[in-house]
């Protein structure tokens, strides 16, 4: 609905991509019901202009590609050769799989993806407005 094979096409960067134009599909439709999900109501918010249009059709891609490059989910591979190695690491809690990441999220809706810090205020109101502890301390015993 967003995006399309050629979409993915067009930001593939590497060589031929490892899969036909029906597999790509299939992994289109996956994503797209992905952020459906995360954001139930995208659709409006595109068509209001809120979120851009482009926007979701680059994170769909992202997401597609993201499985096109490691389809077996490897998380790290390493070649060696006599003395010469060689060792490539996938990024991500899942490797492999199509997910929209923390970023992914950020990117479609800023404040959406991640953690936030906050701070929580315990004091009550009139914390302090009976001064400070010694004056309440009854000293007519000393």
């Amino acid at each position: 609905m967003w995006a399309t094979v050629d979409d993915i096409k067009d930001r593939y960067i590497g060589g031929d991509l490892p899969a036909s134009d029906a597999e790509i599909q299939v992994l289109i439709d996956d994503a797209e019901d992905i952020i459906r999900r995360e954001v139930p109501d995208v659709e409006d918010l595109i068509e209001s202009g809120e979120i851009p249009e482009n926007r979701v059709r680059r994170i769909v891609a992202k997401m597609v590609i993201r499985v096109l490059r490691n389809p077996d989910g490897y998380r790290s591979t390493n070649l060696t050769s006599g003395p010469f190695s060689q060792g490539y690491t996938w990024a991500g809690d899942n490797p492999g799989e199509l997910t929209l990441t923390d970023e992914d999220k950020d990117d479609l809706l800023p404040g959406m993806g991640g953690q936030r810090a906050y701070g929580i205020d315990m004091m009550p109101d009139d914390a302090g407005s009976e001064g400070p502890w010694f004056r309440a301390v009854d000293t007519t015993w000393m």
